[in-house]
């Protein structure tokens, strides 16, 4: 408490929100969370199916000084809201803990050796399917990320990267692009107004000047605006990455040239090309 209170998230606004609340059944399948969503609740189906066998055939037991524990962290699950403060996802971050506490305090020691070898078997096979999975995705995205490089090297030393993306580029899945633009700081030296530099969340800070540009051009506003062909010129920056261009993206409605295409990333260039 005295940390927190000592905190700048104790100086940030203290907004509480709930989400859906039958997403408190839905959300601890995210502890098998991965790359493929039908696989992932099957898995999530078959650890609850054995861990509810195992603790009504008492195969599995509980450590008798951790079951409250492990019961107020369900509690807390269920009571906590979605958001607090300047963080979200609260409830999304529970599931894990509570499966990590539950396999601290289970006793596994009175099911059948041979029973326990399948089981043992059989979460290792898991283990690999998964890891290959998480290994396909990764690969896949590594490539995908390659050949975008070559957009951040069109941002000018010291430049100013501004950017478009949809809302939901913020959530988890797929192949992540809201964070990629922002690689042009280290390749470019160059100012991207979507670096995380929350004054309550990290320890970067923007200058006032920079608070100023990227308060001028929130990425879910400029992808709106996008959709709607009616860019503004962005003064201040110097090309813009549009992130999950919208389909219908007219281009001869952007406010500068198109120097670099993709399937899921556009730049449009908006500083005067300098003299060779």
């Amino acid at each position: 408490a005295i940390l927190f209170l000592l905190s700048p998230t104790a100086g940030a606004s203290a907004g509480i929100g709930y989400g859906n609340p039958l997403r408190k059944l839905d959300l601890p399948v995210s502890i098998f969370d991965n790359y493929d969503r039908a696989f992932d609740g099957a898995t999530f189906a078959v650890a609850a199916i054995a861990v509810t066998l195992g603790l009504t055939s008492g195969w599995i037991r509980l450590h008798p000084r951790l079951r409250w524990s492990l019961l107020a962290l369900v509690v807390a699950y269920l009571l906590v809201p979605s958001r607090l403060f300047s963080a979200s996802g609260l409830d999304h971050r529970l599931p894990i803990a509570i499966a990590f506490l539950f396999a601290g305090s289970a006793d596994w020691g009175r099911i059948e050796p041979n029973v326990r070898k399948s089981a043992l078997a059989f979460m290792l096979a898991l283990f690999a399917v998964r890891t290959t999975i998480v290994n396909g995705a990764w690969a896949a995205a590594s490539h995908a990320y390659a050949e975008l490089e070559p957009a951040l090297d069109l941002v000018p030393e010291g430049g100013r990267l501004a950017v478009a993306a949809p809302s939901e580029a913020v959530r988890a899945g797929g192949m992540p692009l809201l964070h990629f633009p922002t690689l042009a700081v280290l390749r470019r030296d160059a100012f991207v107004p979507t670096l995380f530099a929350d004054p309550a969340q990290q320890p970067i800070r923007f200058t006032d000047q920079a608070a100023r540009l990227a308060d001028e051009a929130p990425a879910a506003r400029l992808w709106q605006d996008a959709s709607a062909g009616k860019l503004p010129p962005l003064a201040g920056y110097d090309d813009l990455v549009i992130i999950d261009p919208p389909a219908a993206l007219d281009t001869a409605s952007l406010p500068g040239p198109v120097l670099f295409r993709a399937a899921r990333l556009v730049m449009i260039g908006l500083h005067e090309p300098q003299p060779k």
